[in-house]
C-alpha cells in the first residue's frame, strides 16, 4: 500500500479550479504526465478537449502527491470496471468534474479524502437543453410531479441541482451512469434556492451519503457526495489561473 502523509479524519480536501485559457499553458504541463496519459492526450482531435484532459490530470496528480510522498507521474492511477479512477494499493479516495468552453475557460473540481469514498460533479445551467425531456427520462415519479409543479425559470434552477446531485451519488458509489438516475429518488423538499458557498449548504442523506450543493458561480451548480456516518470538515480552496 502506498504511503499516505498526514491526512485529517472526517476531512474532505476540495480544490476549484479556473483556468481563463486552458489551450494557452496546457502545453507546459504536458511533458510532467506519464508516458501513457501523453499518448491519451495527443489522441484527442478538439484542442480544447485535449487542454482540458492535461489539465485536469496534471493538477489533479499535483493535488495528490500533496498527500503521496512521490512525484505526481508517478502516483498510479487507475480505473475501475466502470471507469471511476482510483489510486492502487491506496486509501486514498479522490473524484473530478469540470466544464470547459472557449468562451469562459475551464472551471473544475477535485475532491480528496483520507476515509471513504466521494463523487463530485459540476453543471453549467446555461446549456440550452431540453430538461423537461430529461426530467421525464431520466428522474422518478415523485421528481417528476414535484418538478412540474414549480414555475419554468424554478424548475429549470432545481433541474441542474438534482442532476448534479444524482451525478455525484453514482459516483461516489463508484457505478457511474452504468446505474439509471430513475432507480434513487432525490428529496425535492425546502428551499429551492442554493447557497453562495458549500461551507454554508446542509447535506442530504440518503443511504448513508452525504450531498452538499451550492452555486459555484453565477452559471455553474456543483454537488459533492461522500460516504461518511458524519458530516464532514470541507476544507474549500480556490485557484485562478
Amino acid at each position: 500500500m502506498a504511503t499516505i502523509l498526514s491526512f485529517p479524519s472526517n476531512t474532505i480536501q476540495l480544490w476549484q479550479y479556473h483556468v481563463a485559457n486552458p489551450i494557452s499553458i496546457a502545453e507546459q504541463h504536458y511533458s510532467a504526465l506519464p508516458q501513457h496519459e501523453q499518448l491519451h492526450a495527443a489522441a484527442f482531435a478538439d484542442p480544447l478537449h485535449r487542454a482540458q484532459f492535461i489539465l485536469c490530470r496534471q493538477f489533479l496528480r499535483e493535488k495528490l502527491a500533496t498527500f503521496i510522498p512521490t512525484k505526481p507521474s508517478h502516483i498510479p492511477i487507475i480505473l475501475s470496471p466502470t471507469g471511476k479512477p482510483s489510486i492502487r494499493e491506496s486509501n486514498i479516495q479522490f473524484n473530478q468534474s469540470h466544464r470547459t468552453n472557449s468562451q469562459t475557460g475551464m472551471l473544475a473540481l477535485f475532491a480528496i479524502s483520507g476515509d471513504g469514498q466521494v463523487g463530485i460533479d459540476i453543471d453549467n445551467t446555461t446549456l440550452p437543453i431540453n430538461f423537461d425531456r430529461i426530467i421525464e427520462d431520466q428522474f422518478t415519479n415523485t421528481e417528476q410531479q414535484s418538478l412540474l409543479q414549480l414555475s419554468p425559470e424554478l424548475r429549470r434552477a432545481s433541474f441542474f441541482k438534482m442532476w448534479t446531485q444524482k451525478e455525484a451519488y453514482l459516483k461516489c458509489l463508484g457505478t457511474g451512469l452504468s446505474q439509471a438516475l430513475n432507480t434513487f429518488e432525490i428529496p425535492t423538499t425546502g428551499s429551492h434556492a442554493l447557497p453562495k458557498s458549500i461551507e454554508t449548504s446542509s447535506p442530504l442523506l440518503i443511504n448513508n451519503i452525504r450531498i452538499h450543493s451550492w452555486q459555484v458561480d453565477e452559471c455553474h451548480v456543483g454537488s459533492l457526495a461522500y460516504i461518511s456516518p458524519v458530516e464532514c470538515d470541507i476544507k474549500y480552496h480556490i485557484i485562478r489561473i
